[in-house]
Formats: structure tokens, sequence, C-alpha cells
């Protein structure tokens, strides 16, 4: 016949697994952090890419605004709504059909484009939630402890 524990070895026994479970607490809340900085480093890198294309835009409309500029060099001189209204009377002449022009030129370049962007940007946040789901999925699977210490108050 196996014999009892004292209270001693009940306690120790108790103490070790108080001991194992915070040990499992301190490592899911580290597990926790990283995924949230995981997830930080996503939206980061995303604004990141954002600011980049911004700037390229402004680049690009800089760059372009001197050409023309450079083409027609009275339009230094001309106010805003002057300008706008110009491009509109040039833009629209039916016999250039620049918009049919410029539409066959870059076919099929903003298609690649996008392609290129959707496949930063899914790879950014797939890699943060994958990471947030096995910590959360971790979590939830944990068994709930009740901790009891010797003057019956639970942790």
């Amino acid at each position: 016949m196996a014999r009892k524990k004292s209270f001693e070895e009940y306690r120790e026994e108790n103490l070790r697994e108080q001991e194992k479970i915070k040990q499992q607490i301190e490592d899911a809340r580290l597990k926790q952090l990283q995924a949230e900085h995981c997830i930080q480093r996503a939206e980061n890198q995303i604004a990141y890419q954002r600011k980049k294309k911004d700037k390229a835009r402004v680049h690009r409309l800089i760059t372009k605004g001197a050409a023309i500029e450079a083409i027609c060099k009275d339009t230094q001189y001309l106010m805003e709504s002057e300008f706008y209204e110009l491009m509109d009377e040039v833009l629209h002449i039916p016999e250039l059909q620049f918009h049919l022009r410029v539409a066959d030129m870059v076919q099929g370049r903003q298609g690649i484009v996008e392609e290129e962007q959707l496949g930063m940007l899914s790879f950014f946040v797939s890699a943060a939630i994958r990471r947030t789901w096995t910590v959360s999925n971790q979590l939830m699977n944990r068994k709930s402890f009740k901790i009891i210490t010797y003057d019956n108050k639970m942790l």
C-alpha cells in the first residue's frame, strides 16, 4: 500500500506546478509580444511602401510638369486655372485622340504594377496573420489551471 504524502510533499509539488505554469504563461506572453511586434513590422513596411509610392508619384508629376514647361516655356506664366483650361482643350481635340494613344502606349502596364503591389502587401500581411494565429491558437488551446497556494489564495 502506498504511503500518504505529507503536507510538505503536497506543498512542494504544488510549488513546482506553480512554477511550471508561471513559465508557460511567461512563454505565452513572450510569443504574444513577438506576434504583436511582427504585426507592427508589417504595418511599418506597408506604410513605408505607401510613402515610397507617394514619393514616386510626386517625382513623376514634377518631371512631367517640367517636360511641359521645357517644351512650351510660356506655360510658366499661366495661372493654374488657365493651365488646366489649356490642357483640357488640347487633350480633348478629337483629331488627336490623345486618350486612345496613351491607352495604347501603356497597355498592360497597370496590371503588372498592381500585381507587384498586391504581392508585396499580401506577403507582409499574411506573415503577420500567420504568426498571430499561431500564438492565439496556442493560448486558446491551453487548459485553465487553478493554482491554490498554502494560504488558499488563487493565483
